[in-house]
């Protein structure tokens, strides 16, 4: 994991040095592990994203939270990969009491990406 994490780091020093990047609305996403993930590099780079987007997450990795962006999660609630109830149980109620905002949907379906969530996610990304 801590290799991933230099390695994207690296990579997103790379993009920020080179391109034009709103760094004032810069979210980081994804779907499963990669939503676990996300969650890890985002709180351990809050100071870089403002916005966190985790889709089905499978487990609250240790990082030194770094500032408090805000956090959307969605967990279908029939997931047969990575529990439903353990994101409810354990990983919102977790980042709520180390003050993330986060917003958390379910929705009735398996461990996949769910098109009416990735629209609310993207909806809540670009709000003011």
């Amino acid at each position: 994991f801590w290799r991933d994490i230099t390695y994207m780091n690296d990579a997103l020093a790379f993009v920020l040095t080179r391109y034009a990047v709103d760094r004032s609305h810069l979210g980081l996403g994804g779907f499963s592990d990669g939503a676990t993930y996300a969650l890890a590099l985002g709180r351990a780079n809050g100071d870089i994203f403002t916005h966190l987007i985790a889709h089905s997450p499978g487990y609250l990795l240790h990082v030194r939270n770094v500032r408090r962006p805000r956090i959307f999660i969605a967990h279908g609630t029939q997931d047969e990969i990575l529990p439903y109830e353990y994101t409810r149980q354990e990983i919102v109620p977790k980042l709520r009491r180390a003050d993330f905002p986060v917003r958390f949907e379910s929705w009735d379906g398996p461990h996949a990406l769910s098109r009416t969530q990735i629209s609310a996610a993207m909806r809540w990304f670009i709000a003011p």
